[in-house]
C-alpha cells in the first residue's frame, strides 16, 4: 500500500495562496482531489498530510539511489528553467524549498559564484547529503514562514 495514502489526510477549505474559501472541484482524484480557487485561480490538493505524518514520511529512509539519479536529471532541467525565466546575475540569494540532495544549489554556486543559496529539505538522508557531501546550506525541516525568516537561511 502507498505509504502516503495509508495515513490520515487533513482537508483544506481555504486557498493555499490567497486564503479564499471560494473553491471549486477541479479534478476528482479518489484519495486527494484537486480544487481551484475561484479568486486567484490557483489549483491545489484539497487534502494534505498532517505535519507529523509528513515528517514521518520524509524523515526516515526516504532517500534512495533512484531519488538521487532522478534529482541529477532534475537539477539540470531546473537550472535551464531558472536561466530561461530569470536573470540570475541580478539575484543576490535563492531559497530552494524541497531541495532534495542539493544538486541544483551546487550547480548554481558553481555557475554564479556571487549568489548565496540555501535549501530546505524534509528528508534527513537527502539534507545530510547536501550538507556533508556537497557542502551546501540546507536545513532539515518543513518549510513555513517561520523557517523562511530564520537568519541562517537569508
Amino acid at each position: 500500500m502507498n505509504k502516503t495514502l495509508s495515513r490520515n489526510l487533513i482537508a483544506r477549505s481555504k486557498c493555499s495562496l490567497c486564503q479564499s474559501s471560494n473553491l471549486e472541484d477541479y479534478i476528482q482524484f479518489p484519495e486527494i482531489p484537486v480544487v481551484k480557487c475561484n479568486d486567484c485561480k490557483f489549483k491545489f490538493s484539497s487534502k494534505i498530510l498532517s505535519e507529523h505524518d509528513l515528517k514521518a514520511y520524509y524523515e526516515d529512509n526516504f532517500g534512495s539511489n533512484r531519488h538521487l539519479q532522478g534529482q541529477i536529471v532534475n537539477s539540470k532541467v531546473n537550472l535551464i528553467a531558472l536561466e530561461t525565466l530569470l536573470d540570475i546575475t541580478k539575484i543576490d540569494s535563492l531559497l530552494d524549498v524541497g531541495t532534495g540532495y542539493g544538486l541544483l544549489l551546487e550547480k548554481l554556486v558553481k555557475r554564479y559564484s556571487k549568489i548565496k543559496v540555501s535549501g530546505v529539505e524534509l528528508s534527513r538522508e537527502e539534507s545530510t547529503y547536501a550538507c556533508e557531501v556537497l557542502h551546501q546550506n540546507v536545513i532539515n525541516t518543513t518549510f513555513s514562514y517561520r523557517t523562511f525568516i530564520r537568519k541562517d537561511l537569508i
